[in-house]
């Protein structure tokens, strides 16, 4: 399985780091951080999973530095498997406002409205979390005799 996903932030004179983890069922599958005085702008991650079985999926983006609201980091692209792409993954990040965030916007008169579900960017603390159910499926259209588009059965 590979989930690979494109970022974009303004790089940080100093050290921001972002942890990246992926978990199914509460198993780590894959943790790692990425530093944001880093020009990076990409991460693949590879796991091999054994069961073919649908497995639900959590990645998620966390930080507790302050600094990431002056340097948000916004998740551009994310390809599953290498094959599948679209805007309905991309927007379907769902922010999770840690504490500490929830008390500087009060101090700051930030208004947060809590039940948005479709984010893809982290420019709070907390975690820009994903969810995905693997095996991820391409969906394939066939004509109503079964043979693929374009084809003179």
């Amino acid at each position: 399985m590979i989930i690979s996903f494109d970022f974009a932030h303004p790089v940080s004179t100093t050290s921001l780091l972002i942890d990246v983890c992926l978990t199914s069922d509460n198993n780590v599958l894959f943790k790692n951080t990425i530093n944001l005085s880093d020009p990076l702008t990409h991460l693949s991650i590879s796991v091999d999973i054994i069961k073919v079985v649908p497995q639900k999926l959590k990645l998620s983006f966390s930080t507790n530095d302050h600094k990431i609201i002056n340097h948000p980091l916004t998740i551009t692209n994310v390809l599953l498997d290498e094959f599948y792409s679209s805007d309905k993954i991309l927007y379907a990040g769902n922010p999770n406002f840690d504490n500490n965030f929830l008390t500087y916007a009060k101090q700051h008169q930030i208004f947060l409205e809590e039940n948005i579900k479709d984010a893809n960017r982290l420019d709070f603390t907390g975690e820009l979390i994903y969810y995905f159910e693997w095996p991820f499926y391409k969906n394939i259209f066939t004509n109503f005799r079964g043979y693929p588009p374009g084809t003179l059965q």
